[in-house]
């Protein structure tokens, strides 16, 4: 007959038995850079204000206030495409 093991017994099993497995490239894994990650850091090392100049390109470009009336005159202007657009008529 086989004896029940305690909750207690079963987690200290468990722990003894995974400080024993080990993954052989899981260091690898973990410490993995990438060639890319290496050069944007060096750049940015080169040349401290390269992100707030970045940031400030953004805000200037892509982070604007839309104005809903100008959005909606967009939207009627716009003409059906046909289905088929390379055919001529």
């Amino acid at each position: 007959m086989r004896r029940l093991q305690t909750p207690a017994k079963i987690q200290s099993l468990r722990a003894g038995y995974a400080s024993r497995i080990q993954h052989p490239g899981i260091h690898n894994i973990m410490s993995y850079r990438s060639d890319i990650t290496d050069f944007i850091e060096s750049l940015k090392e080169r040349d401290p204000g390269l992100e707030a100049r970045q940031r400030a390109g953004r805000a200037r470009y892509w982070d604007k206030e839309l104005d809903p009336e100008v959005l909606e005159a967009f939207r009627q202007a716009q003409v059906p495409q046909k289905p088929y657009v390379y055919q001529t008529e």
